[in-house]
């Protein structure tokens, strides 16, 4: 199996691994029922990939932003947001807003005052943001937060990874995700499945392949253990191998499709949203369903055997129609 992974990204991606030297090191791959291992990697974010027509995505204004004591916990949802700026004022509200986290953070704050950034900041510095080159900009700042002593909430990885989703640039989520030792951020579960949804719909495989291997690197649930995640990645693999014909992307699909199929026996019923709150679980389970559709079509196209796959489908209302998210 390590073979087939090296095989794949050999013939994938001609990236470099960046130096292990600043930061844990690696294992290689391994076996199919690892999955995969964690590698670091080296993934140069495109910043010209231009956000949808008309893109209005909302940014939050809670109120004061900076305060002299700096904020213990943030909860990891965003609050609803107000009526959005105009374009000019949304530049200069993130320009103010960038400046002044810029100089009230790290271990020696360049302002002359003692305030410090609180961490909703880069939330309304995240929602602000309408172009990839702002987000690069704003991500280039988290080590000197964490150097000044402060921890990211879970959530604000969850957040930064949705808008990059948003802008269409979720390779710059993947690259800061891939260097720990330069960003700091940490992968959180939400954020992984969120991350890999978007590069199975926006990015080539080698890309989708590059952030399983991060799985195992922040001590995630394993792949074998995440239907939605091992679902996005199987459906990603059978992509490739059905628009390319590549031999090795279909080799990995097939070897990792036991253990997706003993995984779902395990899983009855993806969970079902009760309220508003619960918005990233109802879009976990289109995605699962979108990659499961996905599954079975392909499977079925090829002649194995679906009844598994199909019978888990119809318990859980997923119907070709109802496919995408």
């Amino acid at each position: 199996m390590s073979l087939l992974i090296q095989n794949l990204r050999r013939t994938l991606i001609s990236r470099r691994a960046l130096s292990a030297s600043s930061g844990p090191r690696a294992p290689k791959c391994t076996t199919t029922g690892r999955l995969f291992h964690a590698q670091r990697i080296s993934c140069a974010a495109n910043t010209s990939a231009a956000p949808p027509p008309n893109d209005e995505t909302s940014f939050e204004d809670d109120g004061e932003l900076f305060s002299p004591d700096a904020e213990k916990t943030r909860s990891p949802s965003l609050p609803p947001s107000p009526a959005k700026p105009g374009g000019e004022l949304r530049t200069r509200r993130f320009e103010e807003s960038f400046g002044f986290l810029s100089t009230h953070i790290g271990r020696k704050p360049s302002a002359e005052d003692s305030l410090q950034a609180r961490s909703s900041t880069w939330l309304y510095l995240f929602d602000l943001a309408t172009q990839p080159e702002q987000l690069k900009r704003v991500s280039s700042k988290f080590s000197q937060f964490v150097d000044g002593g402060r921890v990211f909430p879970e959530g604000h990885a969850l957040a930064f990874t949705r808008r990059c989703a948003e802008l269409r640039c979720p390779q710059l989520a993947l690259a800061v995700f891939s260097d720990r030792p330069t960003y700091r951020l940490d992968l959180t579960p939400a954020a992984a499945r969120h991350l890999m949804y978007a590069l199975h719909e926006q990015r080539p495989l080698s890309d989708v392949i590059a952030l399983a291997t991060l799985y195992r690197l922040y001590k995630l649930p394993p792949l074998s253990a995440d239907p939605v995640s091992c679902a996005l990645l199987i459906s990603a693999c059978l992509r490739e191998a059905t628009a390319s014909g590549s031999e090795p992307a279909s080799t990995i699909a097939t070897a990792l499709l036991p253990g997706f199929k003993d995984l779902l026996s395990r899983t009855e019923l993806m969970p079902t949203p009760q309220s508003a709150t619960e918005n990233n679980s109802l879009k976990e389970r289109l995605w699962m369903e979108r990659a499961a559709l996905n599954i079975l079509e392909v499977l079925s196209s090829r002649g194995d055997d679906t009844k598994w796959i199909e019978d888990w489908c119809t318990r859980n209302g997923y119907t070709p129609s109802e496919g995408a998210p």
